[in-house]
């Protein structure tokens, strides 16, 4: 039942998280992950010490769907986030990410062999997995962020806008992480038609 709870959780976050990454970001998406991976993980820890053992068992089968949830909702933000830095270098990203992963589960169960090896409590894994998480997501923050405060929201800007000119019209598309070559562009009646790579949309032309 454990295996099944795990599975099940798994396939939900996992098509939950990607969807997610669309609406609000895929790295917004990885945070959130992460420090809620960390709350779980430090959680295991705490109802192993604080449960008694018998309903400590049901509750630890319980936590395996948010934990399943939540850790395969990783991979797909974290793919989401990687490829938009540099789309054309889709296959070689995916694959080194892909590597990371595996050489990061490798590091964690390296460092749960030493700590089992040096007869440290059992019970206290699950900090330790919290910790790494939390150290993780400082990282992330000073990288994103610097010295800038996180809670503040940066100004909107357009995807799009019109300039008149003596011309005519100039429309502006806000395309982040994607280059000129990617777009391809056509007219269809009074429309625009914006093709960027299996994305497509139309745009009425200012008469």
């Amino acid at each position: 039942w454990v295996l099944v709870a795990f599975g099940g959780g798994a396939v939900i976050g996992n098509y939950v998280a990607g969807r997610l990454a669309d609406r609000v970001g895929a790295v917004r998406t990885v945070s959130w992950v992460i420090a809620v991976m960390s709350l779980i993980m430090a959680g295991f820890s705490l109802e192993a010490q604080l449960l008694p053992s018998g309903l400590a068992g049901y509750v630890l089968i319980a936590a395996m769907v948010p934990w399943g949830f939540v850790g395969w909702g990783f991979p797909p933000a974290q793919s989401s986030a990687i490829v938009a830095l540099a789309p054309e270098l889709t296959p070689v990203s995916r694959a080194l990410n892909a590597s990371a992963i595996y050489a990061g589960i490798a590091l964690g169960s390296g460092i749960g062999g030493a700590w089992l090896a040096a007869r440290l409590p059992v019970l206290d894994l699950g900090y330790v997995g919290a910790i790494v998480g939390l150290v993780a997501l400082a990282d992330l923050g000073r990288r994103l962020y610097g010295d800038a405060d996180p809670l503040v929201i940066p100004p909107a800007r357009e995807p799009l806008r019109i300039t008149r000119t003596s011309d005519g019209a100039v429309l502006h598309l806000r395309l982040p992480h994607v280059s000129r070559g990617d777009v391809e562009l056509a007219r269809d009646g009074d429309d625009l038609v914006v093709t960027v790579a299996s994305y497509r949309r139309l745009l009425t032309l200012p008469s």
